[in-house]
């Protein structure tokens, strides 16, 4: 079964403002694992974090790609299992639902900006909450199959072909002009336009971000 929050994990939940029930991470699970189930039958491990230290740390991103046997694949109603090396995804969801979330309200999805703008693998906006879990998914579980064809990694020329054919199997691609409900951000270095992913985003790019830190300390 899953484990049990402690007092301490609840407690910080809600001074984070987060409260997830058994009842929402039951509804957000079955869904994703459905998305999950749509686009790949290879031995794949998936786990669902809902964890508050993977909300607080300090890259709190989901992944996928190659994992070591030590990861764990969390299952509805079945017990924690440790899978062999190979192929997983780790979505941290809370990061994007709690009891407070409107599934049906619109959100946007920001994408790496080296891919932003392209119209088939690029951000979407104003899109549903269940559609930015679907493209969440279809972003993790890429990487972990283009680790599982023993592709060249990162978010590279195999990894897009995956994603695009993800993306446009889940009838998510642009179809109309970029119109977000996020609010424009200049680059701290380069001085370009871009959507941050996060509020505090200074630069559009590593690139511009690596340079900066360079220039900072000269």
């Amino acid at each position: 079964m899953r484990k049990k929050a402690t007092t301490r994990e609840v407690i910080r939940a809600e001074a984070l403002g987060k409260t997830v029930s058994k009842q929402t991470m039951i509804k957000t699970e079955r869904f994703v694992e459905g998305v999950f189930s749509e686009l790949t039958d290879l031995p794949i491990s998936l786990r669902h974090d809902w964890t508050i230290r993977s909300l607080t740390a300090k890259k709190s991103v989901s992944k996928g790609g190659k994992y070591k046997a030590r990861f764990r694949n969390y299952e509805l109603d079945a017990a924690d299992q440790f899978g062999e090396d190979g192929a997983g995804v780790a979505l941290r969801l809370i990061r994007y639902v709690d009891d407070d979330t409107d599934f049906d309200a619109l959100v946007d999805w920001t994408e790496y900006p080296s891919f932003a703008a392209d119209p088939e693998i690029g951000s979407l906006f104003r899109i549903t909450t269940w559609d930015s879990l679907r493209c969440l998914v279809a972003h993790e579980v890429a990487h972990a199959v283009d680790f599982h064809q023993g592709g060249d990694g990162g978010h590279r020329e195999s990894w897009k072909a995956i994603y695009r054919d993800y993306r446009k199997r889940l009838g998510l691609v642009r179809v109309a002009p970029l119109t977000s409900t996020a609010t424009d951000t200049t680059c701290n270095h380069c001085g370009e336009l871009f959507i941050p992913a996060r509020k505090n985003t200074k630069y559009c790019s590593t690139k511009c971000r690596v340079a900066a830190h360079r220039e900072s300390k000269r």
